[in-house]
């Protein structure tokens, strides 16, 4: 699937749809042509074989040029749940940290949970503004009369930041499933493990220095004399390892699918403030 600056003729194309893949909510006045036309260097299109699948509409505040706004964001409905919006997501964030700035501002309304938890999920704060709706501090009247807000504020990463050590090489693991779906036979094992290999060849050879937790755990549980996966010696370093590495590492890049496992990485990787990666396109080249 390709990334892509946002074109004028995009606009054709969104602004029909754009209601339809919101759920039928009238949101197309906020879709302007404008954006289209003016700030393209700054937002962003995902197409597939000429289908356009998603889209971002981002900016680089006039006022504050040490701050990037994201305005809009769109997702097909039948591409949901596939990491576009990450991917869309980190390509502006790359985009804006090349043009120095050093965090990104957003809002959503108050009942989308799913947008707020999204956020949450990227490593977007909520600001405390002195009040609460459900719980969920909001901005009162930020868009009108009633109309709420929840606003959104990411500090961007050192080393993406221009001429702040951009593009220093990450050390990441790679998580993704090694026994999940496989009832522990050793062909699909090995095929998981080649995958997370794969991943990690390719971040290698983007700059970076990839890890994986098999590379520590494997070794010791045969030394440690493991009868086999599973057994009390297997689950005493197995994940444990991957516990103690995720903390060392910058960030963690969660490929393959459904793992408990894996999915533990990931929130470890989120507790401890480091990025999360879920496509090898998401992850920032190394000089």
């Amino acid at each position: 699937m390709q990334i892509r600056s946002l074109v004028s003729a995009d606009y054709e194309v969104i602004s029909p749809v754009v209601d339809e893949w919101w759920g039928g909510r009238p949101v197309r006045h906020l879709v302007h042509r404008l954006f289209f036309e003016h700030f393209s260097s700054t937002s962003f299109a995902l197409a597939e074989d000429g289908e356009l699948c998603a889209f971002l509409i981002g900016l680089r505040s006039q006022s504050q040029p040490n701050v990037a706004y994201i305005h809009f964001v769109g997702v097909a409905p039948s591409r949901r749940s596939k990491g576009l919006g990450r991917r869309l997501y980190s390509a502006f964030f790359e985009r804006v940290s090349a043009l120095g700035c050093t965090e990104v501002h957003c809002i959503t309304s108050p009942v989308n949970t799913g947008s707020i938890a999204f956020h949450q999920s990227m490593g977007f704060s909520l600001v405390h503004t002195g009040s609460e709706q459900s719980g969920i501090p909001v901005s009162l009247n930020h868009a009108g009369e009633g109309q709420h807000r929840v606003l959104f504020r990411k500090q961007l990463a050192a080393a993406m930041r221009k001429g702040a050590s951009l593009l220093q090489p990450l050390m990441i693991l790679v998580a993704g499933p090694y026994r999940s779906g496989t009832k522990d036979d050793p062909a699909l094992i090995a095929k998981n493990v080649a995958s997370m290999t794969e991943a990690s060849l390719q971040l290698f050879r983007a700059g970076h220095l990839p890890v994986m937790g098999e590379w520590y755990a494997l070794p010791l549980i045969e030394h440690a004399g493991s009868s086999g996966i599973g057994d009390a010696v297997f689950n005493e370093i197995f994940h444990p390892i991957s516990r103690r590495l995720v903390a060392k590492c910058d960030a963690c890049l969660r490929i393959g699918g459904p793992s408990v496992g894996a999915d533990e990485m990931v929130s470890l990787a989120r507790l401890h403030g480091k990025a999360v990666y879920y496509s090898l396109e998401e992850v920032p080249k190394a000089s």
